[in-house]
């Protein structure tokens, strides 16, 4: 009965999960055997990245390619002359995309920012509050944009936008009211909306062939 009860929970919080998606340059198109290197990712700790990193070098990795986490080669790629200064520029480079495409033969530069994140909350509300109240309040959200940056001529920029919301659990109380019950935070957000854009780069991939 417990794992019943488990079970049931789990399926209503996935049920509680949305996701949106925006795309500015349609979908992103890259070969199976597109050599990619993934910048350093705004608003996450080192620790937090090199996760993020390791999934998406897990999705993505098609046994034709090659993911590489810049940070990582960054040590080899000023033995080659490259300065740390430009590896660290907060925009997109022409010169660091060309000096990794000569050195490394680097296909595409994957940037992702997160825009925003936010904590939802936990509370009990009373019938009047919820008139005017909305569950944004108590909404955990995460909003990212990747972009995908090629390092050669004849190739094209991929930009898309995902906004991931995970929604309290709802109950109603006794007196007409609602008690709602946070059980996600802003680190599942991200979670969630960073897998969505990694699915969709590796679901979008196409054979050489093509």
């Amino acid at each position: 009965m417990k794992n019943r009860l488990q079970t049931l929970t789990l399926i209503f919080c996935i049920s509680c999960i949305s996701t949106k998606v925006t795309l500015y340059t349609g979908n992103p198109k890259l070969l199976v055997t597109d050599r990619i290197v993934l910048m350093p990712i705004s608003k996450t700790d080192e620790e937090r990245s090199i996760e993020l990193f390791e999934w998406t070098k897990t999705y993505l990795q098609t046994g034709q390619n090659e993911i590489f986490y810049l940070k990582d080669i960054e040590y080899d790629l000023i033995n080659k002359g490259i300065s740390k200064k430009l590896m660290t520029e907060p925009k997109f480079s022409d010169s660091l995309a060309f000096l990794l495409h000569k050195h490394l033969n680097i296909d595409y530069l994957l940037f992702i920012t997160v825009n925003s994140l936010k904590d939802g909350d936990s509370g009990y509300y009373f019938e009047n509050e919820l008139i005017s109240l909305s569950q944004e309040k108590n909404t955990s959200i995460a909003n990212i944009t990747f972009l995908l940056v090629p390092s050669g001529i004849n190739r094209t920029s991929h930009k898309f936008n995902i906004t991931t919301k995970i929604a309290p659990l709802t109950k109603e109380t006794k007196s007409g009211g609602e008690q709602r019950i946070n059980w996600s935070n802003e680190s599942m957000a991200l979670s969630k909306a960073f897998m969505k854009g990694i699915k969709k780069i590796k679901k979008n991939m196409i054979n050489n062939e093509i």
